[in-house]
């Protein structure tokens, strides 16, 4: 015989179903059953109904609602959040991460705050959690996340997590599942494939060193950085921290910024006449800017440790830009030097631009110095592309 008696639903679009036999209202959600409120003889409705409201979107998300709980004891996402944050905060004071990497910490938490519940437990976390976050990945206008920023995501959560095991804070190594994967080089490749070319046509680039080609000094150091970054494919970084002692002789030698790893190469006479003319005029306001080539007229450096960027806001302004970065100047100087001398000189090519000896070659990390004359030809090489953008005409406001 059962237990309770029969149960009315107290209106026609009420949501749970009353179980008489074992007391408890009860819903099925996901092909799972699950029981509300207290069991009684069905005058409970109002309390078992608030809790199924309370927990109804994270049943329907497939998630336990204890794991959203005020009250649960244990170490819960925002927890972490503000571990790893502080840690990457103190490597900065430091000196050991840069400004950006700092910047990269917080909007990573920040973004995966936005897409779970901070009061969540870390241990609670599933596969499924992490396939829902890659359903996130996307644009505004609702486009897939393009390659390259997908892989930096999805690298930047994976890392929040290897912290919190590494650190002794979980248990476990949190389990990502196999969707939650950085792009395959074939979709890198692809989605390059589809993309304009990132590589300065000649015309835009003979167009802005005209629009420079002005007797005042901003339009004076700008024509020297635009022809500094394409000589030695320098990016914003690049062209920012350099420093009078890295010029000598008509070279230049330092080590990079960002790795340390050296940077070696010639400037062509077209650069060194743009660098003359500004070193001529160029007057350091305050002890900041006292080694810096270039700075701002406010005697700030042009390159700044985090996402802004004078130096793209700069370049802003000039109306012939048509897409020209220091970003895409670097791509170009690499794509024409690959075809330096006919054949690929990469070490000599890593040289100039600075970049890092590839750890899979072994050898190179022996390589200790590299004859001048395989740099010079890679310079050479790009200058000649670039011939007829790099002559100068008639300045303008001269008689």
């Amino acid at each position: 015989m059962p237990k309770f008696e029969p149960f009315a639903k107290p209106y026609p679009d009420f949501p749970l179903t009353y179980d008489r036999h074992i007391g408890y209202f009860k819903k099925k959600i996901l092909g799972k059953a699950h029981r509300f409120g207290p069991r009684g003889d069905g005058s409970q409705w109002q309390e078992a109904l608030a809790v199924f409201n309370r927990d109804k979107d994270h049943l329907y998300a497939g998630q336990n609602p204890d794991d959203f709980r005020d009250d649960v004891e244990g170490y819960q996402l925002r927890d972490l959040f503000n571990d790893y944050v502080s840690y990457k905060r103190l490597l900065h004071e430091k000196g050991k991460r840069s400004k950006r990497t700092y910047d990269d910490a917080v909007d990573t938490c920040d973004w995966l705050s936005e897409h779970l519940n901070k009061l969540r437990l870390v241990s609670s976390l599933t596969t499924k959690d992490f396939d829902r976050l890659f359903e996130k990945m996307v644009k505004l206008d609702g486009s897939e996340m393009a390659p390259v920023y997908a892989n930096n995501r999805i690298e930047s959560i994976k890392r929040v997590f290897r912290y919190g095991y590494k650190n002794g804070n979980i248990e476990h190594p949190v389990k990502f599942g196999l969707l939650f994967q950085k792009p395959s080089a074939e979709e890198h490749r692809e989605y390059r494939a589809e993309q304009p070319s990132k590589e300065i046509p000649k015309s835009v680039l003979k167009a802005v060193l005209r629009e420079c080609d002005r007797p005042t000094p901003s339009m004076i150091q700008l024509r020297a950085m635009i022809l500094f970054g394409i000589n030695g494919g320098n990016d914003n970084a690049g062209v920012g921290t350099l420093e009078i002692p890295h010029i000598k002789n008509g070279w230049v030698k330092r080590g990079r910024h960002k790795n340390g790893y050296e940077q070696e190469f010639k400037l062509w006479p077209e650069t060194l006449e743009a660098l003359n003319e500004w070193l001529a005029i160029r007057k350091p306001k305050n002890e900041v800017c006292e080694s810096l080539v270039f700075f701002t007229k406010y005697g700030l450096p042009w390159y700044r440790d985090g996402k802004d960027s004078p130096l793209s806001s700069q370049f802003g302004k000039l109306k012939s830009r048509k897409g020209f970065t220091f970003r895409n100047v670097r791509h170009s100087f690499r794509t024409k030097a690959a075809n330096a001398g006919g054949y690929k000189d990469v070490a000599a090519i890593r040289r100039v631009m600075g970049h890092k000896v590839n750890k899979n070659d072994m050898d190179e990390t022996y390589n200790e110095s590299i004859d001048r004359k395989r740099l010079i030809v890679i310079t050479d090489y790009v200058r000649a592309h670039y011939a007829t953008a790099l002559k100068r005409t008639k300045r303008k406001g001269s008689k």
